[in-house]
């Protein structure tokens, strides 16, 4: 029947607009990746020629290095060119071409660097050679997964020189390197190729549930009455689902018992606190704060009484604190404190003014609760730059603090 071949034919148009639609963003996400991909180039090849340095005559390793540099100029330079053309040219497979002409020359980088920096003799910077292009290759695993010309562009050419190189020098050493290298260039490109899928198949998904929505909205054209309950419950439905987002969000982000931020907000603030921190060139106070003896507060009153407790002791801190600071529950009755201080003295004060939130008894369910704090004190950037060390130097004090009342 002549009607037959109608509703594939009308198909047709929405399946090559959601090609185009999948097509584009996976040029998008290598776009927003690329800036990362080249901070490590310039970090990994740089590194890679100071080890080298000594082994490799001097001009060549100047010559790669300053071929890597300039390379990831121009991939940062058309990262920049593509997010300011971004709604206005809507030619994405120039943009895709030049990325995967601009990826393969950092890849013919890394492919010259497993030859003209492959030490003959030097067995140990041979295998540092040959782990700083795994793992730019497994990095580019996830940064290039979007699109399989763009890995491919990368991987082959990365990894495959170093494989030829071991395998040349035939003995069984480097002929056993050179399997595993190849092996392992291989087991790359099946694993990123799967990403890939995965990828492809999300943003599929995604662009037929939007399709969906418009094709409801269409609907609507020819059933109005029916498409009015229908908007109701979709509006219900959508305003559940939001519902539930933001409690979710909020509950991943947030002490279930005490609503103060978790160990995830807490990493979050604390790295804005520190960026904040050398931009206006001030300190920053973390404070680690452990209450004592709250076992025995447990053991006596009950789990109940103690929760109440903690409660009480996150609402009685939180009041001597600033709008501006941030307090978290990371522990059972572990609490951390991010604040801006001025100076030393700054962060003194505040534990002080923490103390006293300890000076008096929590009245609990009509009982009284006495319990104290110790208190350990880092400041950015005197005791630490990276929020790890920060934290570590905290607890420390904290320990200390907390020796020195049990004498």
């Amino acid at each position: 029947m002549p009607a037959n071949p109608a509703p594939a034919e009308a198909t047709q148009p929405t399946q090559d607009r959601r090609r185009r639609q999948v097509y584009a963003e996976q040029i998008r996400l290598l776009y927003t990746n690329a800036n990362a991909g080249v901070w490590v180039t310039v970090f990994a090849a740089t590194l890679l020629s100071y080890l080298q340095w000594g082994i490799i005559p001097h001009p060549i390793v100047l010559a790669w290095l300053m071929y890597m540099l300039v390379t990831s100029s121009v991939r940062f330079t058309l990262a920049r060119c593509y997010w300011r053309a971004a709604g206005t040219d809507t030619n994405t497979r120039r943009w895709a071409n030049i990325f995967t002409i601009a990826t393969g020359l950092s890849a013919m980088g890394w492919g010259a660097a497993g030859v003209l920096l492959y030490p003959e003799a030097q067995l140990g910077n041979q295998v540092i050679l040959a782990f700083v292009l795994g793992g730019m290759m497994l990095g580019a695993g996830s940064v290039l997964a979007a699109r399989p010309e763009a890995f491919l562009a990368f991987i082959v050419p990365t990894g495959l020189p170093l494989s030829v190189r071991f395998l040349l020098q035939r003995d069984d050493t480097h002929l056993a390197m050179g399997l595993l290298a190849t092996i392992f260039t291989a087991a790359t490109l099946i694993t990123t190729w799967r990403i890939y899928l995965t990828v492809r198949s999300s943003l599929n998904l995604r662009f037929e549930n939007e399709d969906l929505v418009v094709d409801l909205q269409n609907a609507k054209n020819h059933a109005e009455i029916l498409n009015q309950e229908l908007e109701i419950r979709v509006q219900v439905r959508t305003a559940e689902l939001q519902d539930v987002l933001a409690k979710n969000e909020h509950l991943a982000s947030h002490d279930a018992l005490t609503d103060m931020p978790n160990r995830r907000l807490l990493e979050d603030r604390l790295e804005q606190a520190l960026a904040r921190a050398d931009r206006q060139h001030h300190k920053i106070a973390i404070l680690a704060l452990d209450l004592d003896s709250f076992k025995e507060v447990n053991d006596t009153f009950g789990h109940r009484v103690g929760d109440l407790v903690l409660k009480s002791v996150a609402t009685r801190v939180k009041a001597r604190l600033r709008a501006s600071d941030t307090l978290a529950r990371t522990g059972g009755d572990e609490f951390t404190i991010v604040a801006d201080v001025a100076d030393p003295l700054g962060a003194q004060v505040l534990v002080s003014a923490l103390e006293l939130a300890f000076a008096q008894p929590f009245e609990v369910e009509g009982k009284l609760v006495t319990t104290g704090a110790s208190i350990g004190v880092a400041l950015y950037p005197d005791d630490g730059r990276g929020a790890d060390d920060l934290r570590a130097a905290a607890d420390k004090a904290m320990y200390v603090a907390k020796r020195s009342k049990k004498g």
